[in-house]
């Protein structure tokens, strides 16, 4: 899934940012700046996930309902008619 990669590359970028504040390589300001970044995009990421499993499950129920009774070929070559 395309968001699922998406969603790994703004972690990985705060886990560096959260590693160089924690060695000091960058100051407050530079940390919070760039934390405030990669949290807004993994927000935005997170509910672009939740809205694809929703209709991810939405698409399952479908699919559960009506591939049965395609799937049962007697009934269909029962109901069937002649034209």
């Amino acid at each position: 899934m395309i968001i699922e990669v998406d969603y790994r590359k703004p972690n990985r970028k705060l886990s560096a940012v959260e590693e160089k504040w924690i060695l000091g390589e960058i100051n407050k300001d530079v940390y919070e700046k760039w934390r405030l970044e990669y949290g807004s995009q993994i927000s935005e990421l997170k509910a672009q996930m939740e809205k694809e499993c929703i209709l991810l499950e939405t698409t399952d129920g479908i699919l559960d309902r009506n591939l049965g009774p395609l799937l049962d070929i007697n009934k269909i070559y029962e109901k069937a008619t002649l034209l």
